[in-house]
């Protein structure tokens, strides 16, 4: 978890979860003597300013603090979606073309798992959107239940992200897989289904899958001349009238397939879901209540009257009555005198 955005999010947020136990009083006189500092020297105040103001007066260490916990726990819940991406992309692949010499590979079975695989990454980023996490639950016990709300609307796009990761892992060990598995053995593909399909409508369909990278790679683009020879029905054998090496040309299909539709669609979406981490950050960073208090008080003067006291030793009166106010959490429109 890089994402500059993001980390302020969360540090600010730290930061206004350990304000929440200070007196308005003592807030109102640290964040004034910020803003006249920042105005000594010519400079603009800012969240990353600020934080860096009070941090260094705070005593609680970095490494126990709110925020740094929560950017572990999404670390380690990158590195668990990769991990089990790339295991399970790995047996995926091996699992489709598993072959014995006795039978083919059905092309029929691998475009029908890519098109699944490419439904999961758009559910995914669709459910990052609307906002939906069915996965709250499992993060509450990884931790993750301490959190305020403000961040908590951050959390379904880094699952999404989290997700894309994991699938972009997955497509790329797959593809790893393909091509070690097609340079080791010998491998026979053909395309067959139950319904009665003849070959001129299964390369219809086969054309308009291969129509991105048809003229990139001819080869990956199978002709009619090769789906009608590498149709294969139930209980046949392997050995016919077919040429031997026609079972073996449908492999450039299968490997710009997976890379078009599988791989490159995780690819994207992973780098959608990062720009949408920083998009939300930025608006909630802005939409913080805190951050609305936080300019009330440095915008407001205020007026120390110091010891009422002769003896030195006193401290100086904190009971002295600001004109500062509260902010309501509610925002409020005030007509004054019509």
């Amino acid at each position: 978890m890089t994402d500059r955005s993001l980390r302020l999010l969360l540090d600010f947020d730290g930061c206004a979860q350990r304000d929440s136990g200070q007196s308005s009083v003592f807030l109102h006189r640290r964040d004034r003597k910020f803003a006249l500092t920042c105005e000594e020297q010519g400079v603009r105040p800012s969240p990353q300013r600020w934080i860096a103001y009070i941090n260094r007066f705070s005593n609680s260490d970095p490494e126990l603090n709110q925020s740094t916990k929560l950017r572990r726990l999404w670390r380690r819940v990158d590195n668990g979606f990769v991990t089990a991406g790339a295991l399970f992309g790995l047996l995926s692949m091996l699992a489709l073309l598993f072959y014995d010499g006795g039978q083919r590979i059905n092309i029929t079975v691998i475009i029908a798992f890519v098109a699944f695989q490419l439904l999961l990454a758009l559910i995914t980023t669709v459910q990052s959107l609307v906002g939906w996490q069915p996965w709250r639950s499992l993060l509450q016990g990884f931790g993750s239940h301490s959190q305020s709300e403000v961040v908590s609307h951050v959390q379904p796009v880094l699952m999404a992200r989290s997700a894309h990761m994991g699938g972009s892992c997955f497509a790329l060990a797959g593809l790893i897989s393909l091509l070690v598995m097609v340079l080791l053995q010998d491998l026979a593909f053909g395309w067959s289904t139950t319904l009665e399909t003849d070959a001129g409508s299964y390369h219809a369909i086969i054309a308009v899958i291969s129509a991105p990278w048809a003229w990139l790679w001819p080869a990956a683009a199978p002709e009619l001349g090769l789906v009608e020879s590498t149709r294969f029905f139930r209980a046949s054998g392997i050995q016919g009238d077919t040429d031997p090496a026609l079972w073996g040309q449908w492999w450039p299909f299968i490997t710009m397939l997976w890379t078009t539709w599988v791989l490159l669609p995780r690819l994207i979406l992973c780098w959608v879901a990062g720009v949408l981490i920083r998009r939300k950050s930025r608006q909630l960073l802005g939409k913080h209540p805190a951050m609305r208090e936080l300019m009330y008080r440095m915008e407001t003067e205020t007026l120390d009257t110091g010891n009422e006291h002769n003896d030195a030793l006193d401290l100086p009166d904190i009971k002295t009555q600001f004109a500062l106010t509260p902010l309501p959490k509610a925002s409020i429109l005030l007509s004054w005198a019509g």
